[in-house]
Protein backbone atom coordinates (compact mmCIF):
# COMPACT_ATOMS: atom_id res chain seq x y z
CA UNK A 1 0.00 0.00 0.00
CA UNK A 2 2.65 2.19 0.98
CA UNK A 3 4.32 1.53 -2.63
CA UNK A 4 1.05 2.50 -4.20
CA UNK A 5 0.51 5.53 -2.48
CA UNK A 6 3.89 6.85 -3.15
CA UNK A 7 3.00 6.41 -7.42
CA UNK A 8 0.13 7.81 -6.94
CA UNK A 9 1.54 11.20 -5.04
CA UNK A 10 4.33 11.23 -7.57
CA UNK A 11 2.16 10.79 -10.85
CA UNK A 12 -0.32 13.77 -9.17
CA UNK A 13 2.62 16.49 -10.67
CA UNK A 14 2.09 14.84 -14.34
CA UNK A 15 -0.94 14.75 -17.48
CA UNK A 16 -1.48 11.43 -19.28
CA UNK A 17 -0.87 12.97 -23.10
CA UNK A 18 -3.79 12.46 -25.36
CA UNK A 19 -5.84 10.26 -22.69
CA UNK A 20 -8.81 9.58 -24.36
CA UNK A 21 -6.79 7.39 -27.03
CA UNK A 22 -5.13 5.33 -24.18
CA UNK A 23 -6.33 1.43 -24.65
CA UNK A 24 -9.34 1.07 -21.91
CA UNK A 25 -7.85 -1.88 -21.39
CA UNK A 26 -4.97 -0.13 -19.75
CA UNK A 27 -7.59 1.40 -17.08
CA UNK A 28 -8.81 1.09 -14.36
CA UNK A 29 -12.60 0.78 -14.01
CA UNK A 30 -12.82 2.28 -10.92
CA UNK A 31 -10.94 5.74 -10.96
CA UNK A 32 -10.61 5.23 -15.08
CA UNK A 33 -7.13 6.37 -15.11
CA UNK A 34 -4.17 4.22 -16.05
CA UNK A 35 -3.52 1.36 -14.09
CA UNK A 36 -0.91 2.39 -10.95
CA UNK A 37 0.28 -1.16 -9.19
CA UNK A 38 -2.03 -3.58 -10.85
CA UNK A 39 -3.50 -5.84 -8.83
CA UNK A 40 -6.47 -9.13 -9.96
CA UNK A 41 -8.30 -11.39 -8.31
CA UNK A 42 -9.32 -14.64 -8.89
CA UNK A 43 -12.36 -13.99 -10.69
CA UNK A 44 -9.65 -12.37 -13.44
CA UNK A 45 -11.06 -8.84 -13.16
CA UNK A 46 -7.76 -6.20 -12.55
CA UNK A 47 -7.61 -2.94 -10.46
CA UNK A 48 -5.18 -0.36 -9.07
CA UNK A 49 -3.76 -1.11 -5.74
CA UNK A 50 -5.06 1.41 -3.79
CA UNK A 51 -8.88 1.73 -5.89
CA UNK A 52 -9.81 -2.00 -5.14
CA UNK A 53 -8.20 -1.76 -1.22
CA UNK A 54 -10.65 1.06 -0.80
CA UNK A 55 -13.39 -0.16 -2.63
CA UNK A 56 -13.22 -3.86 -0.77
CA UNK A 57 -12.95 -1.67 2.60
CA UNK A 58 -16.70 -0.68 1.73
CA UNK A 59 -17.92 -3.98 0.17
CA UNK A 60 -16.20 -7.31 0.05
CA UNK A 61 -17.10 -7.95 -3.27
CA UNK A 62 -15.81 -7.46 -7.34
CA UNK A 63 -16.93 -4.33 -8.62
CA UNK A 64 -17.10 -6.04 -12.21
CA UNK A 65 -18.94 -9.19 -11.35
CA UNK A 66 -19.94 -9.23 -7.76
CA UNK A 67 -18.46 -12.04 -6.80
CA UNK A 68 -17.38 -11.83 -3.28
CA UNK A 69 -13.60 -10.91 -2.14
CA UNK A 70 -11.28 -9.28 0.04
CA UNK A 71 -7.67 -7.96 -0.28
CA UNK A 72 -5.85 -11.16 0.59
CA UNK A 73 -7.26 -12.33 -2.82
CA UNK A 74 -5.77 -10.11 -4.80
CA UNK A 75 -2.41 -10.54 -6.34
CA UNK A 76 0.22 -7.97 -8.56
CA UNK A 77 0.28 -8.55 -12.17
CA UNK A 78 3.76 -9.22 -13.34
CA UNK A 79 3.15 -9.89 -17.29
CA UNK A 80 5.60 -7.39 -18.96
CA UNK A 81 3.69 -6.79 -21.91
CA UNK A 82 0.90 -5.32 -20.11
CA UNK A 83 3.79 -3.16 -17.60
CA UNK A 84 5.35 -1.92 -20.58
CA UNK A 85 2.45 -0.56 -21.68
CA UNK A 86 1.63 1.31 -18.96
CA UNK A 87 5.50 2.41 -18.56
CA UNK A 88 5.75 3.93 -22.03
CA UNK A 89 2.39 6.13 -21.52
CA UNK A 90 3.87 9.13 -22.63
CA UNK A 91 3.12 12.06 -19.97
CA UNK A 92 3.82 16.14 -19.32
CA UNK A 93 5.22 17.57 -16.36
CA UNK A 94 2.79 19.78 -14.91
CA UNK A 95 6.02 21.58 -12.83
CA UNK A 96 8.09 22.46 -15.87
CA UNK A 97 5.52 21.75 -18.96
CA UNK A 98 8.31 19.23 -20.03
CA UNK A 99 6.39 17.16 -22.86
CA UNK A 100 6.37 13.34 -23.73
CA UNK A 101 8.06 11.74 -20.35
CA UNK A 102 7.67 8.29 -20.95
CA UNK A 103 5.74 7.06 -17.28
CA UNK A 104 7.92 4.61 -16.48
CA UNK A 105 11.29 7.46 -16.63
CA UNK A 106 8.74 9.92 -13.99
CA UNK A 107 11.61 9.50 -11.36
CA UNK A 108 14.47 9.78 -13.70
CA UNK A 109 12.96 13.27 -14.19
CA UNK A 110 12.19 14.11 -10.86
CA UNK A 111 15.98 13.94 -10.38
CA UNK A 112 16.56 16.74 -13.29
CA UNK A 113 12.90 18.94 -13.40
CA UNK A 114 14.00 22.39 -12.54
CA UNK A 115 10.96 23.42 -10.39
CA UNK A 116 10.77 20.31 -8.44
CA UNK A 117 10.63 20.99 -5.07
CA UNK A 118 13.50 19.95 -3.03
CA UNK A 119 15.40 20.32 0.69
CA UNK A 120 18.24 22.02 1.37
CA UNK A 121 21.49 19.74 2.23
CA UNK A 122 21.84 20.71 5.45
CA UNK A 123 18.34 19.44 5.78
CA UNK A 124 19.95 16.99 8.52
CA UNK A 125 21.43 19.97 10.39
CA UNK A 126 17.98 21.73 10.49
CA UNK A 127 18.22 23.79 7.72
CA UNK A 128 14.12 23.87 6.66
CA UNK A 129 14.59 25.28 3.65
CA UNK A 130 12.03 24.00 0.77
CA UNK A 131 12.16 25.39 -2.91
CA UNK A 132 12.57 24.33 -6.55
CA UNK A 133 15.65 23.22 -8.08
CA UNK A 134 16.35 25.98 -9.93
CA UNK A 135 16.45 28.26 -6.85
CA UNK A 136 18.83 25.70 -4.62
CA UNK A 137 22.12 26.82 -5.87
CA UNK A 138 21.51 30.57 -4.57
CA UNK A 139 19.98 29.40 -1.22
CA UNK A 140 23.09 27.16 -1.00
CA UNK A 141 25.30 30.01 -1.19
CA UNK A 142 23.37 32.29 1.53
CA UNK A 143 22.71 29.13 4.00
CA UNK A 144 23.83 29.66 7.43
CA UNK A 145 23.70 25.70 7.87
CA UNK A 146 25.66 24.94 4.77
CA UNK A 147 28.46 27.65 5.71
CA UNK A 148 28.85 25.74 9.05
CA UNK A 149 28.63 21.92 7.61
CA UNK A 150 32.56 21.23 7.38
CA UNK A 151 32.60 21.84 11.02
CA UNK A 152 29.65 19.91 12.14
CA UNK A 153 30.81 17.21 9.72
CA UNK A 154 34.33 17.11 11.56
CA UNK A 155 32.55 17.10 14.74
CA UNK A 156 30.72 13.73 13.62
CA UNK A 157 33.58 12.26 11.72
CA UNK A 158 35.23 13.24 15.38
CA UNK A 159 32.84 11.32 17.36
CA UNK A 160 32.56 8.26 15.12
CA UNK A 161 36.17 7.32 15.80
CA UNK A 162 36.02 8.05 20.04
CA UNK A 163 35.86 4.69 21.64
CA UNK A 164 33.59 6.47 24.11
CA UNK A 165 34.51 3.20 26.52
CA UNK A 166 37.88 5.33 27.45
CA UNK A 167 36.20 8.87 27.15
CA UNK A 168 36.72 10.09 30.55
CA UNK A 169 37.00 13.22 32.30
CA UNK A 170 37.65 14.51 35.78
CA UNK A 171 36.98 17.02 38.02
CA UNK A 172 38.84 17.79 41.60
CA UNK A 173 37.03 19.52 44.70
CA UNK A 174 36.41 19.98 48.09
CA UNK A 175 33.46 18.24 49.56
CA UNK A 176 32.10 17.75 53.19
CA UNK A 177 31.74 14.68 55.07
CA UNK A 178 28.12 15.65 54.84
CA UNK A 179 28.25 15.86 50.99
CA UNK A 180 30.40 12.62 50.66
CA UNK A 181 27.46 10.63 52.56
CA UNK A 182 25.00 12.20 50.39
CA UNK A 183 26.80 10.91 47.42
CA UNK A 184 26.42 7.49 49.10
CA UNK A 185 22.96 7.34 49.18
CA UNK A 186 22.54 7.84 45.61
CA UNK A 187 24.89 5.43 44.13
CA UNK A 188 23.27 3.56 40.90
CA UNK A 189 21.27 7.11 40.39
CA UNK A 190 21.10 9.31 37.71
CA UNK A 191 22.21 12.81 38.44
CA UNK A 192 22.11 16.42 37.14
CA UNK A 193 24.94 18.70 37.24
CA UNK A 194 24.75 22.23 37.84
CA UNK A 195 27.88 23.74 39.18
CA UNK A 196 31.14 22.17 37.59
CA UNK A 197 33.13 25.15 36.39
CA UNK A 198 35.63 22.63 34.42
CA UNK A 199 36.58 18.98 33.46
CA UNK A 200 40.25 17.68 32.84
CA UNK A 201 41.34 14.97 30.74
CA UNK A 202 44.44 14.63 32.96
CA UNK A 203 43.17 12.92 35.52
CA UNK A 204 47.17 13.73 37.47
CA UNK A 205 46.19 17.59 37.31
CA UNK A 206 42.93 16.96 38.38
CA UNK A 207 43.67 15.61 41.53
CA UNK A 208 45.48 18.42 42.56
CA UNK A 209 42.32 20.25 43.44
CA UNK A 210 40.75 19.47 46.35
CA UNK A 211 39.67 16.22 48.47
CA UNK A 212 37.06 14.19 46.05
CA UNK A 213 38.04 13.28 42.53
CA UNK A 214 34.66 12.89 40.20
CA UNK A 215 35.72 9.93 37.88
CA UNK A 216 33.22 11.38 34.60
CA UNK A 217 32.49 9.06 32.13
CA UNK A 218 31.11 10.42 28.71
CA UNK A 219 28.93 8.10 26.32
CA UNK A 220 27.73 9.58 23.51
CA UNK A 221 27.31 13.44 22.67
CA UNK A 222 24.29 14.36 21.13
CA UNK A 223 24.12 17.94 18.85
CA UNK A 224 20.88 19.49 20.50
CA UNK A 225 21.09 22.87 18.09
CA UNK A 226 22.84 25.03 15.83
CA UNK A 227 22.23 28.63 16.06
CA UNK A 228 23.69 32.46 15.23
CA UNK A 229 23.80 34.79 18.35
CA UNK A 230 22.52 38.04 16.67
CA UNK A 231 24.77 39.89 18.75
CA UNK A 232 28.47 38.52 18.52
CA UNK A 233 27.71 36.72 15.30
CA UNK A 234 28.89 33.48 16.07
CA UNK A 235 27.75 30.29 15.93
CA UNK A 236 26.11 28.72 18.81
CA UNK A 237 26.12 24.83 18.57
CA UNK A 238 24.95 22.74 21.44
CA UNK A 239 25.98 19.66 22.44
CA UNK A 240 25.09 16.90 25.29
CA UNK A 241 26.46 14.25 26.72
CA UNK A 242 24.79 10.96 27.36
Amino acid sequence: MAAANAQAITLNDYDYIDEDSIDCELKCSLCMQPFQVLVSATCGHTFCHVCISQWVARQSTCPTCRMRTSTEDFRPISTRIVLNQLERLLMKCKRCNKMNIQRGNIHEHQQRCPNQIVSCPAFNIKCSWNGTRNALTEHIQQCSFQKIRPVIDDIYEHLKNVDYTQLVVYHGVTLTDEMIKDYQQVVGSVLFWFAFTSTLKDRQTAEEFGNTLFIIKINQFLVEKIERDPISGKYLIYMGCD
